[in-house]
């Protein structure tokens, strides 16, 4: 009762200051928007993508985020798994990301998972690097511990690796001030990589919390007493350093809605009642980091489903079935019908060229000279933004002509920028075909040997040419 009275004394300041706290409704429209938004971001193969090279780590958020709000069906949410069962991520990172999407979605993931294992740095422990061989890492050890409990059924398989991880790798590896930085602490690490970062910290700490509950009763001894509780603890305390005036997160003073959701997912983890997280809340719903006209957090689907996964679990109304819920088609500006869902699916017959199928563009010649103007159909300034042209071919930015002599045959997409917006493209580069093979017809068994009769008697004649003597 105590409690709840410090809460409403709590809420009496805030509204005395003039200050305004996140709604229910707040919470909803961004949830109903902010889904929208990636329903219509969707790329044609089904997937999703903002900074270069996280399409895997961007499209396992997504669908994370979707599960969150109860979707787990649909053409949208079908696409995006088909997608991301069908891509090898090169990275741990991607590597544990995908596990544990495809994971809640029902999908086999034995195969991927096997791979992880084999990236590991020790057979003795569960550590990784970014990739195989490099040090040991976070946030990727933490991701990948995560990928392997999701992967066995919600459980660690070798609680003796288990311990011997948290006390002889991630623990030491605990920066004095409670942070963790990107790699393990070595007598090799640069000094600018062990700073620590929240990131890595936030990640450490929601993994954290799960191994002190699978080894609950459990000690494990590696040279030097480590408190699992004191670090989990002295991890939260430093992320609150990094809590700005504005109630968000982010290094230097500069609040950021990707380190401002993992700090909040972090510190419920850790400390479900911490008087942080309503104020990192209100700073992504309402405040400086609050979502924008078209939904999105910073106009980027991965932080779009990072700021959707710090909102409640909920299951939103689906009337037709479809895996659209009826909030979000509303927000969409569609009906509420099934079929109403197709006109904004990529692909399957309604996809639009320039957007989410690629525009063809002039094929060109393996080692022959290409060049294509966008200017005849866009105006300028021209920046390429995903993807990449043949190789051998460039863009120049101010004119728009693509130029140069490609040498390497194939289908390449891209994205570039002009005053219309961002469009998609591709160019096709076709190998010379091979010169048609000269047909020699066979001859009979008598033909060989006239011809070999006719032959030697010419190299006879040749030869006393040469040497009349």
């Amino acid at each position: 009762m105590t409690s709840g009275y410090r809460w409403i004394g709590g809420l009496g300041m805030l509204l005395a200051c003039g200050v305004q706290a996140a709604t229910q409704q707040d919470i909803d429209t961004a949830r109903f928007n902010g889904l929208a938004y990636l329903v219509k971001s969707q790329k044609g193969p089904g997937h999703w993508s903002g900074a270069a090279g996280l399409g895997v780590q961007t499209t396992a958020a997504v669908l994370e985020a979707m599960q969150n709000a109860g979707i787990s069906k649909g053409g949208t949410y079908s696409a995006g798994v088909s997608w991301l069962v069908n891509v090898e991520p090169a990275s741990v990172d991607g590597l544990a990301r995908k596990i544990k999407a495809l994971q809640a979605a029902g999908r086999n993931i034995a195969p991927s998972l096997s791979r992880l294992m084999s990236l590991r740095n020790s057979s003795s422990r569960y550590i990784w690097g970014v990739y195989a061989g490099f040090e040991t890492g976070f946030p990727d050890t933490p991701l990948a511990l995560s990928a392997v409990k999701a992967g066995n059924s919600g459980a660690y398989p070798d609680r003796t690796q288990l311990l011997a991880t948290t006390y002889c790798e991630v623990l030491p590896s605990q920066n004095a001030d409670g942070s963790w930085s990107y790699v393990e602490p070595t007598t090799a690490s640069p000094a600018a990589s062990l700073s620590g970062a929240i990131i890595p910290t936030a990640y450490t700490l929601i993994e954290l919390v799960s191994i002190s509950a699978a080894t609950a009763g459990f000690t494990y001894s590696c040279g030097t007493t480590y408190n699992l509780a004191n670090a989990m603890t002295n991890g939260a305390n430093w992320l609150l350093t990094k809590k700005n005036a504005d109630g968000g997160f982010g290094e230097s003073g500069q609040s950021s809605v990707l380190e401002t959701a993992l700090a909040y997912l972090a510190l419920q983890a850790v400390r479900p009642a911490d008087t942080a997280l309503p104020a990192a809340r209100d700073y992504l719903l309402i405040g400086a980091g609050k979502p924008r006209a078209d939904g999105s957090w910073a106009g980027d689907p991965l932080q779009t489903a990072l700021a959707l996964k710090t909102l409640p679990a909920s299951v939103l109304a689906d009337t037709a079935g479809n895996g659209i819920p009826d909030a979000v088609k509303t927000a969409l500006g569609i009906g509420t019908s099934a079929s109403a869902a197709r006109d904004v699916m990529p692909g399957n017959g309604q996809a639009q060229s320039g957007r989410n199928q690629a525009t063809a563009l002039s094929g060109g010649g393996l080692g022959q000279s290409f060049s294509y103007s966008l200017g005849s159909s866009f105006t300028g300034p021209f920046t390429l933004t995903a993807g990449s042209l043949p190789d051998g071919l460039n863009l120049d930015g101010a004119t728009g002509v693509i130029s140069g002599v490609p040498t390497r045959s194939g289908d390449f997409n891209f994205s570039f920028s002009s005053s219309q917006g961002v469009t998609t493209a591709s160019i096709s580069v076709v190998a010379p075909a091979a010169p048609a093979p000269v047909h020699v017809p066979a001859l009979p068994g008598w033909g060989l040997v006239a011809l070999g009769g006719g032959l030697l008697a010419i190299l006879r004649r040749a030869s006393r040419l040469r040497d009349p003597e």
